[in-house]
């Protein structure tokens, strides 16, 4: 990993993906994903550093200590969020030494177990390794009478076929059954006869498109 020009390593040992850098000459290794974000996150990666020893997350805009892994800020953009939003769980930071061309991590103890712990997620409110994040995916969608699902041959739900044919002589034979219902009783028969039949014609429109 060169000592210059803002280079990255991700890499995994012991159950854990973290991030290698140069950082004020020294080499640091932190976690590979924002404790801030959910399952949809952008890791640290591109993050940006700051002056004074912090990491700032991609998404939440939050900052993270290099050396104690503390959160320093929590949503500084965002007040609501940061007020109703738990703070999360402080970043993971090792201890790492670059030697004879090779850098090495200093795992914490049982750290292969801590990180196994940890649920593989999918996404969803509550569902980052800490249990506290605020993404969500899009909620299932239920049809309130089972018997509406429609299943294929195999069982599965299936999508509703609809005959555009039948659909477009459909609303053409309503239209045309309209203006003839309405035309004739208008012609053929004096008020208020006339208008009693087109409501009636109206009315049975309705009642058969219902």
């Amino acid at each position: 990993l060169p000592a210059k020009g803002g280079s990255r390593e991700q890499t995994s040992a012991g159950g854990y993906s973290m991030v290698l850098f140069w950082y004020k000459g020294a080499i640091k290794a932190i976690e590979a994903r924002s404790p801030a974000e959910g399952a949809y996150s952008e890791g640290f990666m591109e993050a940006k550093l700051t002056q004074n020893d912090s990491i700032i997350c991609p998404s939440t805009l939050s900052e993270f200590d290099l050396n104690t892994g503390e959160v320093r800020t929590w949503y500084p953009t965002n007040r609501v969020l940061s007020s109703i939003t738990p703070q999360c769980r402080p970043m993971d930071v090792f201890q790492a030494q670059a030697a004879a061309g090779a850098i090495y991590v200093k795992l914490p103890l049982g750290a292969a177990e801590a990180a196994a712990a940890r649920p593989s997620t999918a996404g969803g409110a509550g569902t980052s390794a800490e249990g506290d994040n605020i993404y969500g995916i899009e909620p299932k969608m239920y049809i309130d009478n089972p018997n509406d699902v429609i299943q294929d041959s195999s069982g599965a739900a299936a999508g509703a076929d609809i005959d555009g044919g039948k659909l477009v002589g459909g609303v053409v034979l309503v239209a045309l059954l309209g203006v003839v219902g309405t035309g004739y009783p208008l012609v053929t028969y004096e008020p208020p006869t006339s208008y009693a039949i087109v409501a009636a014609v109206w009315l049975g429109l309705f009642s058969g498109v219902a």
